[in-house]
């Protein structure tokens, strides 16, 4: 069973910067992410609800602090608000640990988000894929938005203490040389040649 474990801030501060972390992805990597680890994702029929992201941080965070995101911007926020504003505060990015899986980033949700740690078959496969390539340090797994998969491309840029998502317009073809796909998601063969 893989337990979902409390958040720490070692647990963000420890991850590499995205420059840091995409250099270390290689192109065998990537190509399990539309293969095997897509698989993982559509056999438990998980692929609306979680994608994988490149595990990253954005920002120093202090001791008391979550990134947290609200609509398309993520900034932190203290643990030690209120439990009423922490109320609707769930994880939103997790990275498996030696001793399960833990969240390090977080999203204000309107509305009921998916429960990660009912998804236990998934999340067993998953670790034990991720392991089996030596991926487990590198890719976690995120929430995607509104549980709807098939979004359009966005990209994600740093100011300051601010992480910001903006819809990506630009053919990602032709696209900036500087971006970094840092997250992926998964469709069925199905839902792919209903398109």
């Amino acid at each position: 069973m893989t337990s979902v474990l409390p958040y720490s801030p070692q647990h963000y501060s420890s991850l590499p910067s995205i420059e840091d972390a995409s250099e270390t992805l290689t192109s065998d990597a990537v190509a399990l992410l539309t293969s095997a680890i897509g698989h993982v994702f559509v056999k438990h029929q998980v692929q609306k609800l979680f994608g994988i992201v490149l595990l990253h941080n954005h920002f120093t965070l202090k001791d008391d602090e979550i990134l947290v995101n609200f609509g398309s911007v993520a900034v932190p926020w203290k643990t030690t608000s209120s439990a009423k504003q922490l109320l609707d505060v769930k994880g939103s990015a997790w990275r498996f640990t030696k001793d399960g899986l833990v969240p390090y980033e977080f999203t204000h949700y309107a509305y009921p988000a998916a429960d990660i740690g009912g998804f236990q078959s998934f999340l067993s496969e998953l670790r034990d894929l991720l392991c089996s390539f030596g991926l487990v340090e590198k890719l976690g797994i995120c929430a995607l938005q509104d549980g709807v998969g098939d979004r359009a491309p966005q990209v994600e840029f740093t100011q300051g203490r601010a992480n910001i998502t903006l819809p990506f317009d630009i053919d990602p073809t032709e696209g900036p040389d500087n971006s970094i796909e840092a997250s992926w998601e998964f469709e069925s063969p199905s839902e792919s040649n209903s398109k």
